[in-house]
């Protein structure tokens, strides 16, 4: 499936990212946070970029996707939910 990103954020981005990978759809982690890049790297307590980096997680997205594909991609996020033992739908 073709990339685009929207994003998402979860617990263990790196499962869903497998699982998601195993079912044909592509997708990104977020970039590392800018301040630990070299040619940016500072010392600073950034502590929101550092918590949210490691669950960020880029799900495909494009103005030509139709329903069939975004319908996979919430069915393969719902199975993949669904496995989880202390998964809880939102209400």
């Amino acid at each position: 499936m073709p990339f685009q990103g929207i994003d998402v954020f979860v617990q263990d981005a790196g499962a869903l990212q497998t699982y998601l990978g195993e079912q044909q759809i592509q997708t990104h982690r977020f970039f590392p946070p800018v301040h630990t890049q070299p040619c940016y790297e500072r010392q600073g307590d950034f502590w929101q970029s550092t918590a949210v980096s490691p669950c960020g997680l880029w799900l495909p997205s494009a103005f030509y996707l139709g329903e069939v594909e975004v319908r996979r991609v919430c069915r393969a996020i719902a199975s993949w939910g669904e496995q989880l033992t202390d998964f809880s739908p939102a209400s």
